[in-house]
């Protein structure tokens, strides 16, 4: 509660301090300044204080990059995954596997183009932005069907989700060591 009149009685006493005249006197080598007349002192006149509302006050002008403007988009004439390859056999007792894919021309991630996933006709919600990724345990939990041959696609989404282009299924086996 104290803190608010202190500020009101600092901005007063500011306001005070500013509205005093100020006087010139000629020094030893220079004109010498102060609050305080002096005989033979001559007084300034000092132009009113510059204070601005820092509401008012518009945002900085910022140009537009280079990477910030439009870039048409190039379509993708193929995309293709290379592993697991097709008829193949992974071996992974958590579900964890790896998806490496090749695209043509390459992910236009400035375009906001990411690569989605469908593990046995059951998408896989987590997007990616590089041409390899692992579907994770926790993903094969939920999308893989219980049998020992799985089938996989990907295809490329532009940033409103649109499908850009979509692979050729690939068809695997994930192998499980068990124990007897």
């Amino acid at each position: 509660m104290r803190i608010i009149p202190a500020f009101f009685l600092a901005m007063f006493l500011a306001t005070i301090a500013t509205a005093q005249p100020i006087y010139e006197s000629t020094g030893k080598s220079d004109a010498v300044f102060s609050d305080r007349p002096v005989q033979g002192d001559k007084v300034i006149d000092l132009p009113p204080i510059n204070v601005m509302n820092p509401l008012a006050i518009p945002p900085p002008m910022v140009e537009e990059s280079d990477k910030s403007k439009k870039v048409a988009a190039v379509p993708y004439a193929t995309l293709k995954i290379s592993a697991p390859e097709n008829g193949g056999t992974i071996h992974s007792n958590t579900g964890q596997i790896t998806i490496k894919s090749k695209v043509d021309p390459a992910l236009q991630l400035e375009l906001g183009h990411v690569i989605v996933a469908r593990l046995d006709n059951t998408a896989i919600s987590t997007t990616h932005k590089t041409m390899q990724f692992d579907i994770m345990p926790a993903e094969w939990q939920i999308a893989a069907a219980d049998s020992v041959e799985h089938r996989l696609e990907i295809a490329v989404l532009d940033a409103s989700g649109k499908l850009l282009i979509k692979s050729e299924p690939v068809g695997f086996f994930v192998h499980r060591a068990t124990a007897r």
